[in-house]
Parts: C-alpha cells; structure tokens; sequence
C-alpha cells in the first residue's frame, strides 16, 4: 500500500509538471516590442518580398515558403527571395534591392534571429497541502519525504526574433517587431507561432488585409 501511494503520488507530480510546461508553452510566445510608422498612409501593401536571414538553407525556404503563405492569405501578392537569391551568401542588400526593383514589388519583410534566452522556474510541490499541514507532522514521516517533495527547477529556452516591413520605394523602415518564442519544438512550430504573432499585428496596424480563411 506505503509503495501504491508513493507511486500514485509521483505520477501526480509528473503529470502536474507536464500540465505546467505545456500552459506555460501556450501563453508564453508572444511580441515583446512593436514600432510602427503612424505617418505611414498607403494602406495595406499590395506585395512583398519575403527573406529569412539564415545561413541555413533549409531553414531560410521553408520560413519564406511559409509567410508567403500568410501573406498571400491576406490578398497580398508575396515572392519568396531564394527563387530569386538561392544563395544566403549571394543575398546582399543590393541583390534584394535589384530584384524587388525590376518586379515592382511594394514591400520587403525581413526576419532574423537576435538571440536565444534561458530563464528558470521553480514548480512548488503540488502534493503538499499547505505548510502549516506540513510541518505539523513527525519528523520521522516528513523528512523521508522532504526531498520528493523539494520544489522542481525547470529551465526554458526562449528564441529572440527581429521583424522588419520596408517601403521598397523609399527604402524605409514603417514597422518592426521584436518576438521572443518558448522552445518551439520543430521548425514548423516555430514558424506557426512566429507566424500567428507577426500577421495579427500587421493586420491589426493595417498593413494586411484579413485572412481569406
């Protein structure tokens, strides 16, 4: 019975933690600053060139594949910048500015990674039902148990993003974000997250029209 219950009581503190990581994963992604140009007044763009600083090549397709995408859900005509720049290295300012130039696009929106943070969080002990109740025990019951019931330090990493929308007539910056992403486990989620974050402000700032889904 004495081993059922320890039993019982650790796979409720699993449980407990998995419930705790998996909340925190949901309401921790999130815009940690936003800029926007007010003086800005052309409206949603019309088009855009999508380019994902990477020095991997996979990466980099698949985060532009993805937001032409997004952007092409909101009516606005979205190019990929590796079908016209297929090498990171080769993708220099004057190569964007070139191609965006010779097809007329609008708009350039621009992502990199600014940096990765790590923070620490302590879980208290959800078995232990009050410290008045625990501490009003016998020794010999509560110390053999004091260490089970220790509080858990979890430790989370965090993905710093940087998001750029330039004007390509005028070549000027009208809106910028930064984003801070909590351990997206693949890249997809990490693309669908950034994603969801960065096209609901533009669209709430009305440089995009709404989803067409």
């Amino acid at each position: 019975m004495r081993q059922e219950k320890r039993f019982m009581t650790i796979a409720y503190r699993s449980l407990f933690l998995l419930l705790f990581i998996a909340q925190t994963a949901c309401s921790r992604s999130t815009l940690t600053t936003v800029w926007a140009d007010k003086d800005y007044g052309k409206g949603p763009v019309s088009s855009v060139m999508v380019v994902g600083v990477s020095s991997d090549e996979k990466v980099r397709q698949l985060f532009e594949e993805h937001f032409v995408e997004l952007f092409e859900e909101r009516s606005t005509e979205a190019v990929p910048s590796f079908k016209s720049i297929p090498k990171s290295s080769k993708a220099s300012k004057e190569a964007v500015e070139d191609t965006v130039r010779r097809r007329g696009i609008q708009s350039i929106f621009v992502t990199r990674m600014v940096g990765i943070d790590k923070e620490v969080a302590y879980i208290e002990d959800p078995v232990v039902d009050s410290h008045a109740a625990r501490y009003n025990r016998r020794f010999d019951s509560y110390y053999p148990e004091a260490y089970g019931s220790a509080a858990t330090a979890v430790t989370y990493t965090f993905y710093k993003l940087e998001s750029n929308l330039y004007d390509s007539e005028s070549g000027a910056l009208i809106w910028s974000a930064r984003s801070k992403l909590f351990e997206p486990g693949t890249t997809d989620d990490a693309l669908e997250e950034l994603g969801d974050l960065v096209m609901n402000d533009l669209y709430k700032r009305g440089y995009v029209k709404s989803s067409s889904k």
